[in-house]
């Protein structure tokens, strides 16, 4: 009779395993968290793990097609907030999360101290999006980086409001995972194997070593400054000051260069009063 329990409990296990490991999985990220960075780590990793032919640095950054060319390869998509609309040009009071969008899906919120993510953004959105607009928004800001931390739009209010409605839904979707780009920065390998085990993929340890070479800092920069690179995702439409590089600088800390002191406490303070402890950007 135990035995049979045993056998019982053995199948609902695997069933269930299956079952997860066919749900597609989400990377959600306010823009400028290193998504490009995950985005192109996977599309190499999967692309030896599962043999697929060579690839140019477009092909790789379209990991959301992979499923397509085998059917082991579980459907990854990445969002800045999508369908609810991307975060990066809302107001806190027009940022929400649909929950039930994501109930059968896996979800993996990465996530970047807020600080960072301010000053990167705003060289993203006075540098780069000179000429793009969306809905009808012109995407160029006007202003100083001091400006831009009290933006209503984009910046801090938009961040933390953005973290914080995920942290109150986590438990919505059928699985989550958060992952802090901190973390990737500071122990590369375990944190993108923890990614590649939540995605339920082929686990190769040579490969994950190799794809982590691949998608490094300084050939990122390199792949960016290649005229073979034609993807929006990381091409450089040939700027010449280096802040309006998609991949610019990629510091932990980087804010302290351009923030001022009195700023960078205001925003630490905010931080404390609104975000969750779990996310420890606290100190």
């Amino acid at each position: 009779m135990e035995y049979n329990k045993l056998i019982l409990k053995g199948i609902r296990k695997l069933k269930l395993k299956r079952f997860y490991s066919k749900l597609p999985v989400y990377i959600i990220s306010f823009p400028k968290s290193g998504r490009t960075w995950v985005r192109l780590f996977l599309g190499k990793y999967l692309q030896m793990a599962y043999n697929l032919p060579n690839m140019s640095i477009d092909e790789l950054l379209e990991v959301q097609k992979f499923y397509t060319y085998n059917a082991k390869i579980p459907k990854i998509h990445f969002t800045h907030g999508k369908p609810d609309g991307n975060a990066f040009w809302l107001t806190p009071k027009e940022l929400k999360i649909t929950p039930k969008r994501y109930a059968y899906l896996r979800v993996v919120l990465l996530v970047r101290d807020p600080k960072d993510v301010i000053v990167s953004s705003y060289f993203e959105r006075t540098l780069r999006r000179l000429h793009k607009e969306d809905n009808g928004r012109k995407k160029m800001f006007q202003g100083s980086l001091q400006d831009y931390v009290y933006a209503r739009t984009g910046s801090l209010d938009t961040i933390l409001k953005f973290y914080r409605l995920w942290a109150e839904n986590k438990q919505v979707p059928a699985d989550f995972m958060l992952l802090r780009y901190e973390d990737l920065k500071n122990d590369t390998y375990y944190n993108m194997e923890r990614l590649l085990k939540f995605t339920r993929v082929t686990i190769i340890p040579k490969l994950i070593k190799q794809a982590i070479d691949f998608s490094s800092f300084d050939k990122m920069k390199a792949y960016e400054k290649s005229e073979n690179v034609q993807s929006d995702r990381l091409s450089n439409p040939k700027f010449t000051n280096p802040e309006a590089f998609k991949v610019r600088k990629g510091k932990i800390g980087g804010y302290k260069d351009y923030l001022d002191s009195a700023t960078i406490n205001y925003i630490q303070q905010r931080i404390r009063e609104e975000l969750p402890y779990e996310f420890y950007y606290h100190k």
